[in-house]
């Protein structure tokens, strides 16, 4: 916010100190209607012909903020806050402006910044007022027949830099520095004008800011509240201001219904769908006292809540369990059941089935939709197996497998040798929430399997069964009650266990007291001490050594990760080893792992002259393995060179959760190529924002998936997230060994901790 201390003066950047390096796209993911631009922390190093402004004892003027990439040499005009630092001055910038070329030299040098001397004479005999063109929108009157060597690349790199070092600072200059730069340019992203932007802030302030990208309740609060505040200041001195509320925005109903939602939203990311009314009545007077007298006003708002005494809800997400119960009873009902007539009695016998495992096989056959439960080790991919071979000898060839992510997918692709996907693509996503398989378009098969079904939340869930018609397709869902419930809101799994869908639950552990993994794993689970010596060092367990334990304190976990690491490479590729951990953040967390782990894994990452892209705080070279950290439903495919995938938008869905090799870079253009599992897909830097390095990721991210060697850490620090549920999942990745490292106490009071599977929800309620 504008204070009263701000100056105004010009600016010639002549150095960017901090960061070193950065990495600025010139394409994103949709080329016709996105420009990016990389607003980031920075420090400058320039001059000044203003007088008033203070030189530091390195003779030039230090700027710092989030900004945009300034070019060098550059004149600016920066409005700032004088402070000090290390005592020495600097001005924290509160807007920065470009002055525009007033004639065809100034265009001539601006354009020589990012072009080539052939280009620039390109641009200039044929569109010299470029800048003009561009920043009226008038983008598509350029006929690029005529500017020989300049494609559509080139033009959308010179579009970027005329709207981030004019237009955008138009906007800037607009507000005079009263919103801070990342949420004008949020929202310069998502309105088309200024005059839009003043609009959608003057009549929905709290919709407006909270739809934006990383911009909560509290943000967007202590922003329009000061927004508010500076207005009055300025009116008061008969000042201009860009916006004036015509109402009290403290005590505003928009203001509580924002608090609300937020609360709801909140309750809704720690896994419930309910709340009780008397709690979020209660958030809301902590939060926002001043507009509270609002709140039951608010509730009464039947499009957006659902008041079910004492609990309320936000309608989307009733309206959601409601209709997955409602088809599930539908598909209970004697008049809907599609029996299949098989002798599967051989199948008991061929396969050497339990009673348990062959009760699963008269399931399916019996009804539209069954369960199989079972713990690992248990034999579920066996029983699977069984099931498919029956299906092929009674020529039911119409059968999909599937899984809620591409790692589980992979697994159950591996244990029945067919092929298999995540639900998303089995669905044809689209992203929006848009499927080509939907109410209107049944995706219609005899049979579909879902496996690491706990890990479905309720709007998935909701897809697919307006997916499938149920009296035609049956349902097999299969799970592992000991697991990590959905990520997302709601309980579908264990809320299903309790209703009365036919099921099956495999009890016995196969190999028990012979494999060191399947022990370990099954004493977790039962919440059972497997190791009682806490004067053992390193405890080698099963038949197999498939489980080995180094009981060491915290303080020397690191070191020994690491060495043992750069052993197991010698004999596998990185690819072949994961490292699970409960944090992201802190000393033994995912990024400060993988930022080591990388150095050991990539021999590009040690070598000075090695090119790299750098995204925020991490580098990422040619080899390196990374994760996908949320939905990509616009991924494009590669073809044949970069620029060609980019303009064919050839898309295709990558999975939260998938992970990838980078196979190339091209450094000019800041575009990684990754190959995911069955896709090769060009990635922006922005979309690079979305992915994180993956020699190392939690545990909670590795639920569904397997790899051949697990390392396992259990550190004293994680405590207050360790239960056996969460040391159960890390355990039972591994296909080959586990090494676990973690104090012995504290790795034996964790296994007595059960995860809290208690959400609110209102599904198993409305299915009963």
């Amino acid at each position: 916010m504008v204070k009263e201390n701000t100056i105004t003066f010009n600016y010639i950047p002549l150095k960017q100190n901090y960061p070193k390096e950065f990495s600025n796209p010139f394409l994103s993911d949709d080329e016709d209607s996105e420009i990016e631009s990389e607003i980031t922390f920075r420090i400058y190093a320039g001059e000044s012909r203003d007088e008033h402004i203070k030189y530091n004892s390195y003779h030039n003027v230090s700027i710092v903020g989030n900004l945009p990439k300034l070019s060098e040499g550059a004149e600016y005009t920066i409005i700032a806050i004088e402070e000090e630092k290390n005592n020495e001055p600097q001005y924290k910038v509160i807007s920065v402006k470009r002055k525009r070329p007033m004639n065809n030299i100034g265009v001539r040098l601006f354009l020589a910044e990012m072009l080539t001397p052939n280009q620039v004479d390109q641009i200039m005999t044929h569109y010299p007022n470029i800048i003009d063109i561009i920043s009226e929108g008038k983008i598509n009157t350029i006929d690029l027949t005529k500017l020989y060597g300049i494609g559509e690349y080139i033009i959308k790199v010179i579009e970027r830099k005329i709207l981030e070092n004019f237009k955008f600072a138009e906007i800037i200059a607009e507000f005079d520095g009263m919103l801070n730069f990342d949420i004008l340019k949020k929202l310069y992203e998502k309105y088309t004008s200024v005059e839009e932007i003043k609009q959608e802030i003057k009549n929905n302030p709290y919709e407006c800011l909270t739809d934006l990208n990383r911009v909560g309740f509290k943000t967007a609060d202590k922003i329009i509240l000061n927004f508010d505040k500076e207005c009055k200041k300025k009116i008061k001195k008969d000042e201009e201001v860009p916006i004036l509320f015509d109402y009290d925005i403290l005590t505003s109903q928009q203001r509580t219904s924002a608090c609300v939602q937020y609360i709801l939203l909140e309750n809704e990311s720690n896994g419930h769908t309910k709340m009780l009314t008397e709690s979020l009545v209660k958030e809301v007077k902590s939060l926002a006292p001043e507009c509270f007298s609002n709140v039951l006003e608010v509730l009464k708002n039947k499009t957006e809540y659902i008041l079910k005494k004492p609990y309320i809800a936000r309608r989307e997400v009733y309206e959601t369990e409601e209709y997955i119960a409602n088809i599930i009873k539908e598909a209970l009902k004697k008049e809907n059941q599609i029996k299949w007539e098989f002798d599967i009695k051989k199948y008991q016998d061929d396969f050497g089935l339990t009673d348990e495992q062959f009760s699963m096989l008269k399931n399916v056959c019996d009804n539209n939709i069954s369960i199989l439960n079972g713990s690992a080790g248990s034999g579920k991919s066996f029983t699977i197996s069984a099931l498919i071979k029956m299906l092929k000898d009674n020529k039911i060839w119409d059968y999909r497998l599937s899984a809620p992510t591409g790692k589980s997918a992979k697994v159950i692709k591996a244990y029945t040798n067919e092929y298999a996907s995540t639900v998303h693509l089995m669905l044809g996503a689209k992203g929006n929430n848009y499927f080509d398989y939907n109410e209107n378009n049944k995706l219609y098969a005899d049979i579909i399997f879902i496996d690491e079904f706990s890990m479905m939340d309720i709007f998935l869930m909701k897809h697919l069964l307006e997916a499938v018609d149920i009296t035609k397709t049956k349902l097999v869902f299969i799970g592992d009650a000991a697991q990590l419930p959905s990520v997302s809101c709601g309980n579908v799994f264990h809320d299903l266990l309790e209703s009365n869908i036919p099921k099956t639950t495999l009890t016995k552990v196969f190999r028990y007291g012979i494999g060191g993994i399947s022990t370990v794993a099954t004493n977790t689970r039962l919440c059972k001490e497997t190791i009682k010596d806490k004067d053992a060092e390193k405890v080698v367990l099963g038949d197999d050594k498939a489980y080995v334990y180094f009981n060491m304190n915290q303080e020397r976990v690191i070191k020994t990760v690491l060495l043992l690491y750069k052993k197991l490479l010698e004999n596998n590729s990185p690819e072949d080893i994961s490292i699970l951990t409960s944090y992201n953040k802190g000393e033994y967390g995912t990024v400060a792992l993988n930022n080591q782990l990388q150095l050991i894994a990539n021999p590009r990452s040690k070598q000075s002259t090695e090119s790299y892209l750098k995204i925020f705080d991490t580098k990422y070279y040619i080899d390196d393995i990374i994760m996908q950290n949320v939905n990509n439903y616009k991924a494009c495919r590669y073809e044949c060179d970069v620029i060609t995938s980019l303009r064919a938008k050839n898309h295709t869905f990558i999975c939260n959760g998938d992970t990838g090799k980078i196979i190339d870079i091209d450094f000019e253009k800041k575009i990684a190529i990754i190959k995911f599992d069955n896709e090769t897909v060009v990635y922006t830097a922005k979309q690079l924002c979305d992915c994180k390095l993956s020699y190392s990721y939690s545990t909670h991210k590795s639920q569904g998936s397997q790899n051949k060697n697990i390392i396992l850490l259990t550190p004293k620090a994680h405590t207050y997230m360790l239960n056996s549920n969460l040391i159960y999942v890390g355990l039972t990745r591994a296909t080959d060994r586990v090494y676990h490292f973690g104090e012995l106490d504290t790795i034996n009071r964790a296994i007595k901790i059960k995860e809290n599977f208690n959400r609110l929800t209102f599904l198993q309620d409305f299915i009963k």
